[in-house]
């Protein structure tokens, strides 16, 4: 009785391994088709030179390579085990073994690379629209008139600059103190409109500013709410920024 269990868990087991390495099998072969090797060996060049931004030791990336394939591949069959069956992964290399499927896989390369060209040229198209459309925008807000500001003339009001950090504003109908981490600048203003300004700076405790005394750039409010405003600023060099600035009092 016990020899004939045995016998049988060895043919059952048998038959299940030998099932799943022909499963695997199926699924090596399929990659092999797809040329995953090749993929594989393309995605490590860009891995490498995206992390050292300098390689050129043709060598260490085929080591590289080399030695991550085998087990990557291993890694790959089981994912691609996980999300198709037996029968799925016969099927398709029953497919790429015609003449559709062989050329499928013959121009598929082709065919992808072509897709992504036109779409870093669609890409690069849309951007230039933007940019087009957001420098219309920026020139509209320098140059329109806009109406509302009369509350925000005179007062003290705070603002994030790009690092985060803050600064604080004091303006009456002369001059505006700028105090930013311990430093005062002192700017002449002079109202152009309703919501126009420019800046002169006339004195400043910043050693990087005291090159920029006489120098004026232009403020323009184009938006504004309950306790804050927006705008933009243009400066004598043609740097352009906007900002959000908050009323404290």
């Amino acid at each position: 009785m016990k020899i004939r269990l045995i016998l049988i868990f060895s043919i059952f087991s048998s038959m299940v391994f030998s099932q799943t390495s022909e499963y695997e099998n199926n699924i090596k072969k399929m990659l092999e088709l797809e040329g995953f090797e090749a993929k594989w060996n393309g995605l490590i060049t860009q891995i490498i030179s995206g992390q050292s931004g300098d390689v050129s030791d043709i060598e260490f990336e085929k080591e590289i390579a080399k030695r991550t394939y085998p087990k990557l591949f291993e890694k790959v069959v089981m994912i691609y085990k996980k999300h198709l069956n037996e029968n799925d992964v016969k099927s398709i290399v029953a497919f790429y073994e015609t003449d559709a499927g062989r050329l499928l896989l013959a121009k598929n390369q082709i065919m992808v690379q072509e897709a992504i060209d036109q779409t870093v040229l669609i890409g690069q198209e849309i951007a230039n629209e933007l940019g087009q459309e957001i420098e219309k925008i920026k020139k509209e807000r320098l140059e329109n008139n806009f109406t509302g500001c009369q509350k925000f003339k005179i007062g003290r009001f705070t603002y994030d600059r790009n690092d985060s950090t803050a600064v604080t504003i004091e303006r009456d109908e002369n001059f505006q103190y700028e105090f930013f981490n311990g430093k005062t600048s002192k700017y002449s203003i002079k109202w152009l409109n309703e919501c126009k300004c420019s800046l002169t700076l006339v004195k400043t405790e910043n050693i990087y500013e005291e090159g920029e005394i006489g120098n004026t750039h232009t403020i323009n409010i184009f938006k504004t709410g309950l306790d804050y405003y927006e705008c933009i600023s243009k400066f004598s060099d043609d740097y352009i920024i906007e900002s959000t600035l908050f009323k404290l009092e």
